[in-house]
């Protein structure tokens, strides 16, 4: 167990010192999320009493595309700088170099979650809401679970020609339940509704979470091998 511990720590602070080196995740993945919303703040005209009921579509939209953008690098960078073959030389259980890669890719989500969140607060005019602990909890949930699927088919898209647009075809079909349930959740959460609507979403993002992080754990071997 200390064994797998430690060499599930070398893979995660591996990804994120390449990452932290070359900075071709986290920049792309910010400015587009930027622009995203920055598109959506100018063509959409809303009420004032209609803002709160769009803000979580807008976000989700944002966060998915950016993320989708730079998950898509995961591998790829690992590939061109030669890395990925000594990693898959090393005598690693290739589960931990899934949770090493889905662990890393989080980390960078939720660097740029935290640089983006602000202009949403501030295009949209939305004030701090009392359940704002939740709010965030949603969008940890759902970072998560977007993570574990493009995590699992960015490794699966390596060798294609065009992965950069079969990611998303693969991806999401399957987080369409969890992006659903994340929408509805954070629409829920800052329009000052009950709490107890939006925990019925949460539990789904928990159960998708947990379901898909096994999948792609017992599967990243095979995955790998093809």
């Amino acid at each position: 167990m200390k064994k797998a511990f430690s060499q599930f720590v070398i893979l995660y602070t591996k990804d994120i010192r390449l990452e932290m080196r070359s900075k071709e995740t986290l920049l792309p993945m910010f400015v587009f999320g930027l622009l995203v919303l920055t598109i959506f703040n100018f063509a959409f005209d809303f009420p004032p009493d209609q803002i709160m009921s769009a803000t979580g579509g807008m976000l989700w939209i944002a966060l998915t595309f950016s993320m989708t953008l730079g998950i898509s690098r995961s591998f790829g960078l690992e590939k061109e700088y030669g890395s990925l073959d000594s990693t898959l030389l090393a005598p690693v259980d290739r589960g931990l170099i899934f949770l090493g890669k889905l662990l890393s890719n989080f980390t960078v989500a939720l660097i740029q979650e935290v640089l983006l969140l602000p202009f949403l607060f501030l295009f949209f005019n939305i004030p701090m809401f009392p359940a704002f602990p939740w709010f965030i909890s949603v969008i940890l949930l759902g970072t998560f679970g977007f993570c574990a699927v493009a995590t699992l088919f960015s490794a699966v898209t390596l060798n294609a020609r065009m992965r950069e647009v079969m990611l998303p075809l693969l991806v999401f079909p399957i987080y369409i339940p969890a992006v659903i349930g994340a929408v509805r959740a954070t629409t829920s959460i800052i329009s000052g509704e009950p709490l107890a609507w939006a925990f019925a979403w949460i539990r789904l993002l928990i159960v998708f979470d947990i379901i898909f992080v096994t999948l792609a754990y017992l599967l990243f071997e095979y995955v790998l091998e093809e």
